[in-house]
């Protein structure tokens, strides 16, 4: 468990988690359907999911890569967030709920967060040499599949291990955020000048996750038109994902596997947001708020 994680659901969520582990487990209806499941049940995977999934997919590499602040100062090193096209379709509100509310905690919420901790690095270590990037691995077939009910079985698997690029080329994208020259990549502003490193926030990936038609704000959805637009986006985003792999191997790395710069979802621009998630992480990892060097 990571520092300051123990606390992470707040005292009161933790003294129901352990009143709920001494009580009995009262009747098991393991024979009907609409028996109601006993309320230690549901809290203990509220409770499960509230502090692993943001742990593991946020909390974990943004404290690591606090705690190695210096390090990675003093060495000008460059850090790679990976992240997923899944942060598109949704939006941070409030950055608390993120290790509070289960419901704001999602997988798509926490990778949201990813991309928010690579650009708020570079906003404010950038300018000290330190370099953060979010790269965006594709449509990779690793073991995150296996345990879900959805995924893990039927005609979806089989597409998946068909169709999904294995593991050693998902990681080419990440390698190339991390490896590739800095300044052959730089981008200027619409007059010409260079960007400051604290402008300087860059998005990769490759293949069809570098396409206009993913690389939108349809994502989002909503009401009326919008919710129509993020329909489309979900199915073509769907279909495109599977094609992705095929495609690359069929046409070859140089018309589709270079990793090049894109854009995220709007916003993952937002600096105001971007600073809540990253003061919000501080508080719940237990470093400071202020970068430690």
């Amino acid at each position: 468990m990571f520092p300051g994680s123990a606390a992470a659901a707040g005292p009161a969520a933790a003294a129901a988690a352990a009143a709920a582990a001494g009580e009995p487990p009262g009747p098991l209806h393991a024979d009907s359907a609409t028996a109601e499941e006993p309320a230690y049940m549901f809290l203990s995977l509220a409770l499960l999911l509230l502090l692993l999934l943001p742990q593991v997919n946020h909390l974990g590499p943004y404290t690591l890569t606090r705690l190695l602040e210096k390090k990675l100062v003093a060495s000008k090193a460059r850090v790679v967030n990976v992240v997923s096209v899944t942060h598109r379709i949704t939006t941070i509100r409030d950055a608390k709920a993120l290790f509070t509310d289960w419901k704001g905690g999602f997988y798509q919420h926490n990778k949201l967060a990813n991309v928010y901790t690579a650009f708020e690095l570079q906003r404010r270590l950038g300018a000290r040499g330190l370099q953060a990037v979010a790269a965006d691995p594709g449509a990779v077939r690793t073991n995150i599949y296996n345990n879900s009910p959805k995924l893990g079985r039927g005609f979806i698997k089989t597409m998946i291990d068909n169709c999904y690029a294995p593991p050693e080329d998902g990681a080419q994208a990440v390698i190339y955020a991390a490896t590739c020259d800095w300044a052959a990549d730089q981008r200027k502003r619409k007059d010409g000048s260079p960007l400051q490193p604290a402008e300087d926030l860059r998005y990769y990936a490759r293949g069809v996750f570098t396409w206009p038609q993913l690389c939108n704000d349809w994502a989002l959805g909503g009401k009326g038109i919008k919710k129509v637009k993020g329909d489309i986006w979900g199915a073509s985003t769907v279909v495109l994902s599977f094609l992705d792999w095929p495609l690359r191997r069929l046409l070859g790395n140089g018309l589709m596997g270079r990793t090049k710069l894109c854009r995220p979802g709007s916003h993952a621009y937002d600096a105001d947001m971007s600073a809540q998630v990253w003061e919000a992480s501080a508080e719940f990892a237990g470093v400071p708020v202020q970068p430690l060097v």
